[in-house]
């Protein structure tokens, strides 16, 4: 069973990847979020595995999976319980921190694995997109590092080492930074939709918190619990969502390889 969460393709594609190399069903906590949390109830088969895909959110775990842990209910015990963190440099102690919200449920977890993918973080000063080839090199390069894993996960190998990218300082990433994302930065946001937005509404359909309304002048509205995914940066077809001036100039990525589902 594996539940992933994601919001530029990168963790879907991963995802997907082990859906198929594990012969797992695959469920989208994106869905779930958006329909308010309301099917986080799941029963296993006999032997079953719990895998979680998501991306590192300021080297830690992002609020949307944080609260879908908080409401999982599972019946039956699982074989194992994995991780894979999508990252585009390092993950920090996210392994740690979300071992501690399972064990809150009861359950605990095995391994944490990490996978290099496109940066896609535009919304501070400093961070943007890779270059193309830069993405393109961390594509193949994870193609080979989502087989290892899997194989790992086939063979109930529990040793995430040379599989775990935790980065330099991770303790100052994953607990001071990670402090200053959440209280700062998440919540009231200064995005807005420029003149050339079209009023298509993609921006709102792709927000897993639903923080993003339509108005009815057809231009978006954004609320007070944006958790900085910038899934409506980067999905907008006009590049018409813009954070204040930060974004100005920066680019947008979308994982190529998947079909999303809004």
């Amino acid at each position: 069973m594996i539940f992933y969460y994601t919001s530029t393709g990168n963790s879907q594609w991963v995802a997907e990847k082990l859906e198929h190399l594990l012969e797992e069903s695959i469920y989208s906590i994106n869905t779930i979020a958006k329909d308010g949390y309301s099917s986080t109830d799941f029963e296993l088969t006999e032997g079953e595995r719990i895998i979680f895909v998501f991306p590192v959110h300021s080297w830690n775990v992002p609020a949307v999976v944080r609260k879908f842990i908080s409401k999982l209910s599972v019946e039956g015990t699982p074989s194992a319980v994995y991780a894979v963190c999508t990252c585009g440099d390092d993950c920090g102690k996210t392994n740690e921190n979300l071992s501690t919200m399972l064990d809150l449920i009861g359950l605990k977890l095995n391994a944490c694995f990490s996978v290099q993918m496109p940066n896609n973080y535009v919304l501070m000063p400093g961070f943007n997109i890779d270059d193309p080839s830069v993405q393109h090199k961390k594509m193949i390069e994870a193609v080979t590092t989502v087989e290892q894993i899997a194989d790992k996960i086939l063979s109930g190998n529990c040793d995430a080492k040379g599989f775990y990218t935790s980065g330099t300082f991770p303790w100052t990433k994953s607990v001071l930074l990670y402090q200053y994302f959440k209280r700062v930065q998440c919540g009231r946001t200064p995005f807005k939709a420029t003149d050339a937005c079209v009023g298509c509404g993609l921006c709102a359909q792709v927000c897993p918190e639903n923080n993003i309304r339509m108005q009815s002048n057809g231009r978006p509205q954004w609320r007070n619990h944006c958790t900085q995914c910038a899934a409506c940066f980067h999905h907008c077809p006009k590049n018409a969502v813009q954070y204040g001036s930060v974004t100005k100039g920066k680019g947008q990525y979308l994982n190529s390889h998947v079909k999303f589902d809004d």
